[in-house]
């Protein structure tokens, strides 16, 4: 098996094990996007839920390794792309089925909100310096190709600028502007912990971005081959920070005092905004991010005018090469 394969196989084995564990990375009060008392996630009805949920995962992803490996090994794509996009889909539909089996056990909607009256100014995690370090990676490579007057090799770098600045707002918008649920003690300090290992996620990525895209503009002026290096490096660092943010748990309930002390339950957002368990829709909340109840992290609030502005710059940004030829 050769290093295209196993770049290709890996991750869609790496998939496979986090559509597993994905109901257990929401908050003790979640469970298949919904909010429940947390005495029923370990409770017999709920380990049967999990385990129905778990079973097509489980039969999708040896299907999608055995479709992989016939696809590669004969050299057919529709094959390849086909089973990529399987397991994704079987997960989201068996999801789907279990949050509609979690609904009647949910809790009734609370009326307790909270709000922290202290402004937040959190840093960037290693300074702004080291933020906008995947930006001066990219201008040098520019920098290089035009004093080697190559032409016709700035369309990586300019789509490699254009996603690693949405990154870098991305985290902005976390640290700065993201609903804090908890407001006070060690669950609101859990909860900051949490944002700033999400950021180090991402700028691990916006860093990987700019090296693979500064490698596939420069590559052509290099006399020295770093392609093993080049592929793998980004990749461990981020499953290393992705392995601590599971340990944390979302908005960081795993940590001692996560759960917090007051009487608010789940993540502040209300259980009949969640389409499916999954999608967020809600026109009466400012907040553009609010945490995934799918999973570990942020997602976008798409009754907000911005995430729809953010999803047509992540279709667009692909096509940029194309556009600029």
């Amino acid at each position: 098996m050769n290093t295209e394969s196993l770049m290709m196989i890996l991750p869609a084995a790496l998939v496979g094990i986090l559509m597993h564990a994905l109901p257990l990375l929401s908050r003790r009060e979640i469970f298949f996007g919904v909010t429940v008392d947390p005495s029923f996630v370990p409770s017999q009805e709920a380990r049967r839920i999990l385990f129905r949920y778990r079973v097509p995962v489980w039969v999708a992803s040896l299907a999608t390794l055995v479709l992989l490996w016939i696809g590669i090994s004969r050299h057919l794509n529709f094959l390849v792309i086909a089973s990529l996009f399987a397991p994704v889909v079987v997960s989201f539909i068996a999801w789907a089925r279990a949050h509609k089996q979690v609904l009647p056990h949910a809790l009734p909607a609370s009326t307790v909100r909270v709000a922290s009256l202290s402004t937040r100014e959190e840093p960037f995690p290693g300074g702004v310096l080291f933020a906008i370090g995947p930006v001066l990676l990219l201008l040098g490579a520019a920098c290089i190709l035009y004093l080697r007057s190559s032409r016709g090799a700035y369309a990586p770098i300019l789509v490699g600028l254009c996603t690693v600045v949405v990154i870098l707002l991305q985290c902005y918008w976390m640290l700065r502007r993201a609903r804090q649920v908890r407001t006070q003690g060690a669950a609101a300090a859990n909860e900051r912990t949490f944002k700033r290992v999400t950021v180090w996620v991402l700028l691990a990525a916006a860093y990987g971005i700019a090296i693979v895209n500064a490698r596939n503009s420069l590559w052509p002026l290099a006399g020295v081959s770093l392609e093993p290096l080049l592929r793998f490096l980004p990749i461990a660092v981020m499953a290393a920070l992705v392995l601590i943010l599971v340990r944390i748990g979302q908005g960081g309930s795993r940590l001692p005092g996560g759960g917090g002390t007051d009487d608010q339950r789940g993540d502040a957002t209300p259980d009949a905004c969640w389409k499916w368990g999954q999608l967020y829709y809600n026109p009466d909340d400012p907040a553009l991010l609010v945490e995934k109840r799918m999973g570990i992290g942020w997602t976008l609030n798409f009754a907000h005018r911005g995430s729809w502005l953010i999803l047509a710059a992540a279709v667009t940004l692909p096509l940029l090469p194309r556009l600029l030829r």
